[in-house]
């Protein structure tokens, strides 16, 4: 692990929950960074921007610059204009940062309640997700409608160990009621870590995973060529060979991986 160059990390559920900082998370970034290691935070998150999040940590004690964290929320209008080419109609269930993202990158935005047609509804972890949003959105997919979801997380863990449902659950019942297996922009897929090795042109090799989302933080990893470090606090009954991943370590919460990297 001390040759590794580059560390990047997942937010909730591994560096805080909710409003509350990981034991160890703090102490852990700041001997990294001491020693010249990189620190990057690579998250699902679909409500929040780089800078909310980083202004966030800062209250909690922990130091990161938004240039560090690479978010779903920043970089969806650009996914998508990368996916489907140009500018296109696009309606989102999600937060306003979300709507923001897409405009941000030259897309049209459609009110999600609005009869015309999208050429693309973006989801994203929607508190105000009901019936009739749902029934809005598959009948729009069966008027030709592309859905393309944040991050197919079913949930993340708050403060409390409280279980917050996330994007994942919503793009569920789409999925259910139209019949059709719908593409995520975050983690497992490439593409966040992609942003991050590409951006700072890092070599994967010498870069490490730490993450408490065995499907996404440890199934991305391992797809993007990362070692991976798997924080199972929460989720102990997962096996650790889920889909034939391996994590290259496994570790009860940040507290020990600090032990672990320093002995």
């Amino acid at each position: 692990m001390n040759s590794m160059k580059a560390f990047l990390f997942d937010l909730d559920g591994c560096i805080y929950y909710g409003d509350t900082p990981a034991a160890g998370a703090k102490e852990l970034l700041e001997l990294l960074k001491h020693e010249g290691k990189r620190c990057f935070f690579v998250t699902n998150n679909s409500t929040q921007t780089a800078k909310e999040i980083a202004s966030k940590m800062s209250r909690i004690g922990i130091q990161a610059e938004p240039d560090d964290i690479v978010t779903v929320t920043d970089n969806a209008g650009h996914y998508l204009k990368g996916k489907f080419g140009g500018c296109v109609k696009v309606k989102v269930a999600g937060s306003e940062a979300l709507q923001s993202s897409v405009l941000g990158a030259g897309h049209e935005l459609i009110p999600i309640e609005d009869p015309m047609r999208a050429d693309v509804i973006l989801v994203g972890r929607d508190v105000t997700f009901d019936y009739d949003k749902l029934q809005m959105i598959v009948n729009d997919v069966h008027r030709g409608a592309k859905v393309v979801g944040a991050n197919c997380d079913s949930h993340h863990v708050g403060t409390g160990g409280v279980i917050v449902p996330e994007t994942g659950s919503l793009t569920a019942a789409i999925e259910t009621v139209a019949g059709l297996k719908i593409e995520h922009i975050g983690k497992p897929s490439p593409y966040l870590f992609e942003c991050v090795l590409n951006r700072y042109g890092l070599d994967p090799d010498h870069c490490i995973m730490v993450g408490d989302n065995f499907m996404t933080d440890m199934a991305g990893g391992v797809q993007a060529g990362l070692r991976t470090v798997w924080v199972n606090e929460h989720n102990p009954y997962l096996r650790d060979n889920m889909l034939g991943i391996i994590p290259d370590y496994i570790v009860k919460n940040m507290e020990q991986l600090l032990n672990i990297y320093t002995t």
